[in-house]
């Protein structure tokens, strides 16, 4: 079963990238293969086929409900390399993020693909040896292999849409304690490694 909020219903603003309605869908198992197609097109539209590209966020975890929204990180050297791989993928129908996230987030520029008005992949344009990176593919990593932790997110996700719903960005801050928790958790298993 699905968790959103309704905008209409809480008398909310209308749909921006600020207030869209969160929706927790329970697990697909053609969340992998839309992140392949994604990747596919991706390495395509930037005509560069060798292009490092990782599923990341909950749509990774198999078994995880998650927003049905692909995440991936795509490796740049520079933000220079960053500014220009989004310029061509907005030109071919993608959009510029929330511009609050850039200064949030130095390492990594990030742009959106909708279909029909509704959000399907976000591209995240990421310095490939940043920490961030590290950090990202560990929590995901960890909740793969800890599926009682992963199920203990889903209740956490759950619940803040049926609070938040309708505000993203205080949905994703809402998440932030748990996952660098978690992160915390699997950062120093990878290091006993």
């Amino acid at each position: 079963m699905a968790v959103s909020a309704n905008r209409a219903e809480n008398g909310d603003p209308p749909s921006d990238q600020n207030f869209e309605e969160i929706e927790i869908a329970e697990y697909d198992t053609g969340w992998p293969a839309r992140f392949a197609t994604e990747a596919e097109q991706i390495r395509r539209l930037l005509e560069t086929p060798s292009l490092e590209i990782e599923h990341h966020g909950s749509t990774a975890v198999p078994g995880l409900a998650a927003k049905p929204v692909i995440d991936m990180l795509v490796a740049v050297d520079s933000i220079g390399s960053a500014e220009q791989y989004a310029a061509t993928l907005v030109q071919n129908g993608y959009e510029h993020g929330d511009p609050r996230y850039r200064d949030q987030w130095p390492e990594r520029i990030v742009v959106i693909r909708r279909e029909n008005g509704v959000r399907v992949c976000h591209v995240h344009l990421m310095l490939r040896q940043h920490a961030v990176w590290t950090r990202l593919t560990a929590f995901r990593d960890h909740l793969r292999t800890h599926p009682e932790v992963a199920r203990e997110y889903a209740d956490h996700k759950r619940s803040l849409a049926g609070t938040l719903g309708h505000d993203r960005h205080a949905y994703m801050s809402a998440k932030g304690a748990f996952i660098a928790r978690i992160t915390g958790v699997a950062m120093r298993e990878r290091q006993a490694r």
